[in-house]
């Protein structure tokens, strides 16, 4: 999909960023604000122009075949672009349009599933249900897109609404040939639903992996400091208390395979992604109440 992506603004450098969304695949892109998540869906669509790398879209290049693509792609951004004073039902009739393939009678029948009220004005929609709106949208281009784009979907959804939407991504690619990108802050929702995650921090890519790999390799790790120089080689972070250290791999399998009787000598527990990205993006970790003690400290880097 991407390669070799590079986007430069005053002051802030993208890329270059290169990674591939298999078709029937979620992948949920995380990172703080300012990382270049936005930057970079724009980029794919064309809406930005790219300063250096190839962006193709089912072998189409994003420049080139740009309108090509456009029929094939679905997009949901935050803020939802409408005209406030229109309702629902002209804003239906107005976007199709726009597509050859338009399903108007799904996009109605998701519109009925999300209980978006049709005769409303936008501007009387809250923010869930503009974020429906704009799913339903997006999903009836071409009776239903080969890839569905969403920058910050959930952003100030309830969780009722959060839910719904995610229950429609999940559908969506059920018949294993569309692909979901998606952008957010809500770690949650990434570990219910990805398949793949791609971590962007200051407009670097850190890391895009399978999830269950990345779950499996990423692990918080408790042991006795006696073992800290043998274990520096798969540690990311790591921080003394005493004669115990508390510390960060994200190598655990290969930890495993190469040292399996250093293994034993751990206590290891899971790593979530909200923890994933502070141990990336910060030199800390938040790793809640229990074993693994106290929050937000500050670790060695390796």
């Amino acid at each position: 999909m991407l390669e070799n992506l590079e986007k430069t603004f005053p002051g802030f450098n993208l890329g270059p960023l290169s990674f591939r969304l298999p078709a029937g695949y979620i992948m949920g892109f995380i990172g703080p604000n300012g990382a270049g998540k936005s930057t970079t869906i724009k980029c794919l669509l064309n809406l930005s122009h790219r300063d250096a790398g190839q962006i193709r879209v089912f072998g189409l290049d994003s420049r080139r075949d740009e309108l090509e693509i456009r029929q094939l792609v679905g997009y949901v951004s935050e803020p939802h672009p409408y005209y406030q004073e229109l309702t629902v039902d002209w804003t239906v009739r107005f976007w199709g349009r726009f597509y050859r393939s338009w399903d108007e009678g799904l996009c109605y029948r998701l519109l009925q599933k999300f209980d978006v009220p049709r005769a409303k004005k936008i501007k009387e929609l809250s923010k869930g249900t503009r974020a429906k709106l704009s799913l339903a949208l997006a999903l009836a281009l071409s009776h239903r897109p080969r890839l569905l784009i969403l920058d910050e979907p959930m952003a100030g959804l309830d969780p009722v609404a959060r839910h719904d939407v995610l229950q429609e991504m999940l559908a969506f690619i059920q018949d294993e040939e569309p692909a979901v990108f998606f952008s957010t802050h809500l770690m949650e929702d990434v570990e219910k639903v990805a398949d793949y995650v791609a971590v962007l921090h200051e407009g670097k890519l850190l890391l895009c992996q399978e999830k269950e790999e990345l779950l499996a390799d990423w692990k918080h790790l408790a042991f006795s400091a006696a073992y800290l120089e043998e274990l520096k080689p798969w540690l990311k972070v790591w921080r003394r208390e005493g004669g115990r250290c508390l510390g960060v791999t994200g190598s655990y399998r290969d930890l495993l395979r190469r040292r399996p009787e250093l293994a034993r000598q751990l206590e290891v527990g899971p790593l979530n992604l909200e923890d994933l990205l502070l141990v990336l993006a910060r030199r800390e970790t938040c790793a809640g109440e229990g074993t693994w003690g106290v929050v937000r400290k500050q670790y060695v880097r390796r």
